[in-house]
């Protein structure tokens, strides 16, 4: 008795279940869309603007100056698209033997048309630290302007030159002098400066 009165109980439930009409049709419709607007607009205000269409794409990646390490001066520059307008960089230096004295700084600057201007004040310098980017084809020139290169490197260790780009793949993150892997998206440059 038990199991007939189970059975019935299943196919009552099945028919109410199934049985819309077009209207109840139309309601399920209309709550899937409302569902999927509302999953959009949650996943834009997350990412709003994919990654894959920043304008600041093209300058991504690695660009290196000087010979490899241990010959001579060399230098890094790890470029990270932030915006459409703005990139992230991490630049290490190395003066070369018999010193090898070092520097390293993150940093975001604006880049319009290939050009942009970066300034900081580092450990409270009188001139600060103000740098030229310029962007052309696979090169970055980065050229110290206005005699302001208190950039908090070691002794010698300066930043001009042209780099060369010898990765254009996105990074996720850089190692810095610490060998510490710092991811670009989760540290902004004033977080990890004030460390």
């Amino acid at each position: 008795m038990t199991k007939i009165i189970l059975f019935l109980t299943t196919i009552i439930l099945t028919t109410k279940c199934c049985d819309k009409t077009p209207n109840d049709r139309r309601t399920s419709n209309a709550s899937k869309t409302q569902d999927t607007t509302f999953s959009k607009t949650i996943l834009q205000k997350i990412n709003p603007v994919n990654q894959a269409d920043y304008k600041t794409n093209k300058y991504a990646g690695i660009y290196v100056y000087g010979p490899i390490k241990g010959s001579g001066r060399i230098g890094e520059i790890t470029i990270y698209p932030e915006s459409d307008t703005t990139i992230l960089f991490y630049i290490y230096l190395d003066k070369g033997a018999p010193s090898n004295h070092e520097g390293s700084l993150y940093g975001e600057t604006k880049v319009i048309d290939g050009v942009s201007e970066f300034y900081t004040r580092v450990d409270n310098t009188e001139n600060g630290c103000r740098w030229a980017f310029n962007f052309v084809d696979k090169k970055l020139t980065l050229t110290t302007m206005n005699d302001e290169g208190n950039c908090g490197f070691g002794y010698a260790v300066y930043s001009d030159g042209i780099y060369k780009r010898k990765s254009s793949k996105i990074p996720a993150y850089f190692n810095d002098m610490t060998k510490t892997k710092v991811y670009f998206k989760n540290t902004k440059p004033s977080d990890y400066n004030s460390e």
